[in-house]
């Protein structure tokens, strides 16, 4: 289940956005690097919120599901009204993975007090579903979409390097006059 260490840690600003673009760490120890960070301004790391923001667990009971549907019959475009029940089952994979984000996530958050999960589960649902896609989701076929091998591979790997960059930014409470 979620934990709090599995949420993102915003960073307080008294005005602004309600994220910002950061840099990595760049330090021959990451590790030091990340607990330096994480000291001074009580946020995470770049590799601490890349880890955070791709729902592993969901992702796992995704691939058991995807798994499980038979491959066996050539999938059917879901509205064209030939769709076998692996095809909505396949549909429905993608669905409740994706409800399992936002469950996962607000959980996580709510644990932490963190208190910006919206932000969170926007990045986490994008993760998800460049994952499915990069897995070769039983569900692309069903939804007519081709599934590209050199794409996926963009996709896995600009969402992942870019995906740690994204910091919630949550406002200081106003001080009492």
């Amino acid at each position: 289940m979620a934990n709090s260490t599995r949420s993102i840690t915003p960073e307080l600003k008294s005005s602004g956005t309600l994220m910002r673009l950061t840099a990595a760490p760049i330090d021959k120890n990451l590790h030091e690097a990340s607990h330096a960070t994480r000291a001074e301004n009580a946020t995470q790391s770049y590799i601490d919120r890349v880890r955070n923001y791709i729902p592993l667990e969901v992702i796992a009971f995704f691939i058991f599901c995807n798994a499980m549907i038979d491959n066996g019959e050539e999938p059917q475009l879901l509205w064209s009204g030939n769709a076998s029940p692996d095809d909505y089952v396949a549909v429905a994979t993608v669905l409740v993975s994706i409800a399992g984000v936002v469950i996962y996530v607000k959980t996580a958050a709510d644990q932490a007090g963190t208190g910006t999960w919206i932000l969170h589960a926007v990045v986490s649902t994008m993760a998800f579903l460049v994952w499915a896609y990069a897995i070769g989701a039983e569900a692309l076929p069903v939804l007519g979409i081709p599934q590209v091998a050199s794409v996926s591979g963009l996709l896995l790997g600009s969402f992942t390097l870019f995906s740690g960059l994204v910091v919630p930014v949550k406002k200081e409470p106003a001080a009492p006059a």
